[in-house]
């Protein structure tokens, strides 16, 4: 093993368990502690997404996982079909399929609404919230849950497949 396939593996790694464990926490913890503050949670969510750049540093994290992870994934099969068609690659492959594809539907749907919740909350939090606002809210909150749980399906589906495949 090179120092460069280290490199990545650690750059794969590490940065996968940020996003992975960043989207568990943000699932589990986060959101469901939001949206029992009300509007003061809009507050906290507008926070982490502008001060803190919540969804840009996990973007970052993913990308950095998903690009060592095709390098990676080159390195070892060249895209050579005979490779590619072996039980430990089928693994590899399915990982990487869900992944990418959590991390489409992350930049895609999540984001936007994770922003757009942000967004709301500091408006919210800066006099009292109109009807229109609260409806909004529950309504974004409600959509990014469904998404999120099934996102985070994905991941674990990821995860799975790439910390098994070798066993195959």
């Amino acid at each position: 093993m090179d120092l460069l396939h280290i490199v990545l593996r650690v750059i794969h790694i590490g940065s996968a368990i940020f996003w992975v464990g960043s989207a568990t926490f943000l699932l589990v913890f986060v959101e469901p502690t939001v949206r029992a503050l009300g509007p003061q949670g809009g507050s906290f969510m507008a926070h982490m997404n502008t001060a803190r750049k919540m969804p840009q540093v996990i973007a970052i994290s993913a990308v950095l996982t998903i690009a060592a992870g095709i390098w990676l994934y080159w390195r070892d099969t060249r895209f050579d079909l005979d490779v590619i068609s072996t039980a430990p690659v089928i693994g590899l492959t399915v990982g990487a399929v869900a992944a990418i594809l959590a991390f489409v539907i992350g930049l895609t749907m999540v984001r936007p609404r994770v922003e757009r919740l942000g967004a709301l909350g500091g408006a919210m939090a800066s006099g009292s919230p109109t009807q229109e606002q609260v409806q909004e809210m529950g309504q974004l909150q409600g959509s990014l849950r469904g998404i999120s749980i099934f996102n985070e399906v994905l991941l674990v589906i990821a995860v799975v497949a790439m910390a098994s495949a070798r066993f195959l």
